[in-house]
């Protein structure tokens, strides 16, 4: 998971990533590394995560953190992120910036599954799923425990998914993605109608 200074991949940078290892359902291990942007924290986004500039102010570097998250994504079956296309435009972008980049781990995305698990009249933030799927979550907008909610999320909602291994959970997803997009088209083009 992934704390930014905003929603904008190629302006915000990163200011915290943390991941969580689970091995048989079980957590192996954590990491979690503060990283100093270089630049303020906005205002909204010091209160809702509660990082500060004076905080980050001796933190490492992105690269420093990616040192260590390099190995974990390379030893990594897969990634799972909530709304991972967010955290996975972050982690591309600043490992760009230091000239790295990101091996082609597959991501899976809990936030996906639950838009075609769930009715979809439902919130679908982390907190709010958790809590459905009687998780325990504390504090949302911090890196390791939003990891470790992403990762027992998976857990809760992998029996209601049709898929019976990696690779069929990573078909489905991209077919519920495909389908959730389709979704999206018909209804604006049905609002564009009425206009």
């Amino acid at each position: 998971d992934v704390e930014t200074t905003g929603l904008d991949a190629e302006r915000d940078r990163v200011i915290e990533v943390a991941w969580v290892v689970f091995e048989d359902g079980m957590v192996t291990d954590t990491a979690s590394h503060l990283v100093r942007p270089d630049r303020s924290i906005p205002g909204p986004v010091s209160r809702l995560t509660g990082l500060t500039d004076g905080l980050l102010a001796q933190a490492g570097t992105f690269a420093d953190a990616f040192s260590a998250l390099a190995p974990a994504l390379e030893s990594a079956a897969f990634v799972v992120a909530y709304n991972a296309r967010f955290d996975r435009s972050f982690l591309v972008r600043e490992a760009m910036r230091i000239d790295r980049g990101l091996n082609d781990t597959p991501w899976v995305d809990p936030l996906v599954l639950l838009r075609n698990v769930e009715d979809r009249g439902n919130r679908f933030t982390l907190g709010e799923a958790a809590t459905r799927w009687g998780l325990r979550f504390s504090r949302g907008h911090r890196a390791l425990p939003d990891a470790q909610t992403a990762g027992q999320l998976l857990l809760r909602i992998a029996p209601f998914v049709p898929a019976g291994s990696v690779s069929e959970l990573l078909q489905t997803q991209r077919r519920w993605q495909d389908q959730s997009r389709a979704r999206r088209e018909q209804r604006r083009k049905e609002r564009q109608g009425k206009e």
